[in-house]
């Protein structure tokens, strides 16, 4: 599934568009900010759009899927830092 965020590109604009097909994808959009935003993009750039917005996500995605081991390893040291009656500033 390929997705492309208008605002990612510039715009002040919440338009999303989802497909499968790149092609698809590249003439929605096209058309949508042919119409709206009254500017035209060459179709090699609209791929180019598609590609960094999806290796992007890619990466978010994999990022959410490591576990956190910072979380375990900071919490003793966060709770020992802030007690309450500890002073807290230097």
């Amino acid at each position: 599934m390929y997705k492309l965020i208008c605002k990612k590109i510039g715009f002040d604009c919440d338009f999303i568009v989802h497909n499968n097909d790149q092609k698809t994808l590249a003439n929605d959009f096209e058309k949508h900010v042919r119409i709206s935003h009254r500017r035209d993009y060459p179709k090699k750039d609209i791929f180019d759009f598609i590609a960094i917005q999806n290796t992007s996500l890619d990466n978010l995605e994999s990022i959410k899927n490591e576990k956190s081991t910072c979380v375990d390893s900071c919490e003793s040291f966060r709770l020992d830092k802030w007690r309450i009656g500890h002073r807290n500033f230097p």
